[in-house]
């Protein structure tokens, strides 16, 4: 049974800037009258909306064992089991740490949009970072099952 579970969903930036994009390009085509500008807002448009789409939602949730993080529909995911944690902390990260799933000094982070996070220390030495808009509930969670630092 989860003990936390919370959906972030990102603002409709990442959609709008892709759809600004193809939009350019599309122009770019229907100007100069070349097709293979058209041709390259369309690929553009089957590769980039459904990742845009992926991305923009991130699910965490702790249960008893584990704490698990996906994207869009369930992929991609990850999970830190609470038996490796040597502690977890709330962090904030720096801007240019990014979106999606990113590494940053010390480990990996999974992260929809801001910059607030909670860091998992593995005892193994590698840090997950979980992004989130509720890192003060996820970190109650998880107390009585890691050593928050």
């Amino acid at each position: 049974m989860n003990v936390y579970e919370k959906t972030q969903i990102a603002p409709p930036v990442i959609p709008v800037i892709v759809g600004l994009m193809l939009v350019l390009v599309a122009g770019v085509g229907i100007i100069s009258g070349e097709w293979p500008a058209l041709v390259v807002a369309v690929v553009m448009a089957v590769i980039l909306v459904p990742i845009a789409i992926v991305f923009s939602r991130l699910t965490v949730t702790v249960d008893d064992s584990v704490a698990k993080a996906a994207f869009g529909f369930g992929w991609p995911r990850t999970s830190v089991t609470l038996g490796d944690v040597g502690s977890a902390r709330i962090v904030r990260n720096k801007w240019w740490y990014g979106f999606g799933i990113r590494w940053y000094p010390g480990g990996i982070l999974w992260n929809v949009w801001g910059l607030d996070a909670v860091e998992f220390e593995m005892r193994e030495g590698r840090n997950v970072r979980l992004g989130t808009d509720d890192a003060d509930q996820l970190i109650a969670s998880l107390a009585g099952r890691v050593t928050i630092a």
